[in-house]
């Protein structure tokens, strides 16, 4: 994977394993799930799914399950391979700069459209919608400003967390007959 104007690749990391790619896609499959980390006191539940195809997926959010509050803008990805007659599990980690336009836009755009067309269809000034929808706007423009410092802040020690949760899986495959 390489960089572009939409994201920068931070890291890529390939791992050895000394099991076949069906084994360790299988194994993988059978370990997926979240696990919990802290930092600076905050919990942070870190999620890992492997596909039949061997594509590996790490999520990351605060508190007991996935939520709104997900550490999207960073993202770790995992692919099990065969290269060179070895089986590898390739770590790539990934900074996605797209996403805060994306949030951007909903908020600047998407809003103020769903009410100007309530605004059409009705073919009244309702001056209540006007109102609610200031108020969802503040809210949400707040929580993406303050969603978007808390993610920039920790965003990579979680990948970190992200990386080694995968690492830790694989060192678990490893010692599987054990």
């Amino acid at each position: 994977m390489k960089s572009t104007i939409f994201r920068k690749v931070l890291k890529e990391e390939f791992i050895e394993v000394n099991k076949s790619v069906p084994k360790t896609i299988q194994y993988l499959r059978e370990i997926a799930g979240g696990a919990r980390h802290k930092v600076d006191n905050e919990e942070i539940f870190i999620f890992v799914e492997c596909s039949k195809k061997g594509k590996i997926s790490v999520e990351s959010s605060f508190g007991h399950s996935r939520d709104i509050r997900c550490l999207y803008l960073f993202y770790v990805y995992g692919k099990v391979i065969f290269k060179d007659n070895k089986t590898y599990v390739k770590i790539t980690s990934v900074y996605k700069k797209m996403d805060i336009w994306l949030r951007a836009l909903v908020l600047l755009f998407i809003i103020p459209i769903t009410l100007i067309l309530k605004l059409c269809i009705d073919g009244i000034l309702f001056i209540p919608a006007i109102i609610a929808a200031s108020v969802v706007f503040i809210i949400l423009t707040i929580d993406t400003i303050k969603t978007t410092s808390i993610r920039k802040k920790y965003g990579l020690e979680i990948v970190k967390l992200m990386e080694d949760e995968i690492k830790r899986r694989v060192k678990k495959i490893e010692r599987w007959e054990d």
